[in-house]
Order: structure tokens, then C-alpha cells, then sequence
């Protein structure tokens, strides 16, 4: 079978030029679906010759070509014997469950670039891509079967299964991107989990000359397929993605600015009604708005939402009510019209 064919390498690029060689010997063994790699080395212990843990090796090789869906990535076995060494995972397909599976992820990634292709400029395919799987993909952790559970860290989870974590959604945008042209990575570090940090990947996207991280996992925001897709980790720079992340910025490329958002800025009433009277116009009863100012505080946003309501109460649906949340690291508003129960 003929492999995905990705542009770019930039965990290999980082790698010593001895330590590619290692890198290059486990893809090559990897890529025609071997679930281990058996290679020479010179050295003690389970460090490469230019000083990187083996399971570093492994994870350089796994951000890098995401289409190496039938390993377990989440953990790798070691053995070393002088200088023979062996990697391996579990096995997650038979030789015929692989085939399937590739043959379904050719098709289904050429159906997702073909709409992608459609759109007029890079930035417009790159918010396809983002829109597509914070969309039609949802967070989910907990599958029935082990296959189930494996598959939510790969691009099976997110492009066949619709259901994955936070490093399947990243692989699938690395591919998508990367086999658009698009430059982009997997960057792996922290987020919050329950309220701590914890491990966490997400990515960062080059075009038009700026660097952006992307993290499609919360704009997904954890919730049902067809929920309002949100843009709050959408093209972020360094300082609006530290809000939520936490990454050794040694070694990834700085990202010194915000790309424009979707949505305008209000930092007044008289442009927060315009805006809000404009979806109303088009009969939209779920939307974000951007908040700055005052109108960030709960306090201040409730009275001139009353405020607009009651003055445009004839483009207002009959027999119900706007339910709305403000999420303030973010600046935004959500809204959504709700049927009053009678």
C-alpha cells in the first residue's frame, strides 16, 4: 500500500544527525504496518547515542507521521541486548483490519480535502479543517472495547469513529493540514484536566507568515456533534494560548501574535445591539459574541441584553427566551433562544 506522503518533519529536523538514522529505521519498519522495529545501536541503557530517551524517539516518530494509526501510543515496550535493540506496542488490528482501516482513511481524508480545496485561501481551508473536526468529532475517553480505546488517540478515533481525546484530534488536523500544503505540528505539554494540569496535546499551524496554536479539543468544547462550533483556541498567539497551556517553549517556534478572530469586537452597547439584532435578522437563535469593556462584566451584559430585547421585541421568536453564558477568559457570549415550556 502506498503510504500517506507528509511534507514535513519537525521532530526529525530536531533530532541529532545520528539520532535520525534511528528515527528513520522505525518508520521505515512502521509504516507498512510492523508494530515493532528491531534495530542496531551502539550504547548502554535505553538512550540513543545522541542522548534522547528511546521513548522520546518513539513519540518524535509518532507526532510526526500521524498516519501511523495502528500503533498503541500511548505506550511502547523496550528491550535491548548489547547493541540489538527492539521496540514495540500492542497489536491493535490483524493484517486484514489494517488494510480496512487504511483503504477507510484514504477515502474518508480525500472526501474531507476535497470541501477543504474548495475554499478561496489557506485561511479558509484551515478553518474548514478546524470547523470540520470541532464539529463533527467528540471528546470521548471512555470506549466499550480495547480497539475503542486505543483508537481515540489516533486518526481513527477522530476521521472514522467520531470520537476521540485530546492528541486524536491533533493528529488529524497535522494530517489534513500537512496534505493540504499547510504547514503544522503536534505540540505536546500540558492543559487543564479537572482543574489540574495535566498531559495534553494540541498544535500549532504556519501560513501567511505567522506561527498560531490551534487546539481543536476545546473549541469541540466536549460536547455532542452539531453543538455551536466555537474559535477560543483558534490561531492563537504565545500569550492568549498560555491561558490554557502550558509548553516548553524552548523547544517550539515563538508565536508572537493573535490572528484576527471571526467574530468583531463590541465594546459598546450600540455595537452589541447592531450585532445582536443582525442574528436575529437571520433568524439564528444559537451565536457567539465577542464582549470587551464593560460589557465583559455579567452584570452590565444583562441589562443591555433586557435593554435590546424590549426595544426589538418584534424580531424577537414568540414564546420563549435567550439563555446566555459569558466566558470570561475568553471574551465571549454565548447565546441561545429557548422555547418557554407551557
Amino acid at each position: 500500500m502506498q503510504p500517506f506522503k507528509l511534507r514535513s518533519r519537525y521532530y526529525y529536523a530536531a533530532l541529532t544527525p545520528e539520532d535520525r538514522i534511528y528515527y528513520r529505521m522505525i518508520y521505515d519498519a512502521w509504516v507498512q504496518g510492523s508494530l515493532s522495529a528491531e534495530l542496531h545501536m551502539p550504547g548502554q541503557g535505553f538512550v540513543t547515542p545522541g542522548g534522547l530517551p528511546f521513548g522520546s524517539l518513539v513519540e518524535a516518530v509518532c507526532n510526526d507521521n500521524p498516519h501511523l494509526f495502528h500503533l498503541e501510543p500511548t505506550h511502547f515496550f523496550f528491550e535491548r541486548a548489547g547493541s540489538r535493540v527492539k521496540i514495540w506496542t500492542d497489536s491493535v488490528y490483524t493484517p486484514a483490519e489494517y488494510r480496512a482501516v487504511y483503504k477507510s482513511l484514504r477515502q474518508k481524508t480525500a472526501q474531507i480535502l476535497a470541501q477543504a480545496e474548495k475554499q478561496p485561501d489557506t485561511i479558509g481551508k484551515i478553518r474548514y479543517l478546524h470547523d470540520y473536526l470541532a464539529g463533527n468529532v467528540v471528546y470521548q475517553n471512555n470506549t466499550s472495547t480495547p480497539i475503542g480505546h486505543r483508537e481515540v488517540h489516533t486518526i481513527v478515533g477522530a476521521l472514522l469513529n467520531g470520537a476521540c481525546v485530546c492528541d486524536g484530534y491533533a493528529r488529524a488536523f497535522r494530517l489534513l493540514c500537512d496534505l493540504l500544503g499547510i504547514s503544522c505540528i503536534v505540540i505536546v505539554g500540558e492543559g487543564p484536566l479537572d482543574d489540574r494540569p495535566g498531559p495534553h496535546a494540541w498544535n500549532l499551524v504556519k501560513f501567511d507568515g505567522g506561527i498560531y496554536h490551534t487546539d481543536i479539543t476545546w473549541d469541540s468544547n466536549l460536547s455532542p456533534a452539531g453543538a455551536l462550533i466555537k474559535d477560543f483556541e483558534f490561531l492563537l498567539g504565545d500569550e492568549a494560548a498560555a491561558r490554557r497551556h502550558r509548553w516548553d517553549r524552548h523547544k517550539y517556534p515563538a508565536c508572537p501574535r493573535d490572528y484576527p478572530r471571526r467574530e468583531p469586537l463590541l465594546d459598546t452597547p450600540a455595537k452589541l445591539e447592531q450585532a445582536f439584532c443582525t442574528h436575529l435578522q437571520l433568524h439564528r437563535h444559537h451565536f457567539l459574541l465577542r464582549l470587551d469593556g464593560p460589557l465583559t462584566q455579567f452584570s452590565v451584559l444583562e441589562r443591555e441584553v433586557q435593554r435590546i430585547c424590549i426595544a426589538n421585541n418584534a424580531l424577537l421568536p414568540r414564546c420563549g427566551h435567550f439563555r446566555y453564558s459569558v466566558y470570561e477568559r475568553y471574551g465571549y457570549a454565548e447565546f441561545t433562544y429557548v422555547k418557554d415550556e407551557r
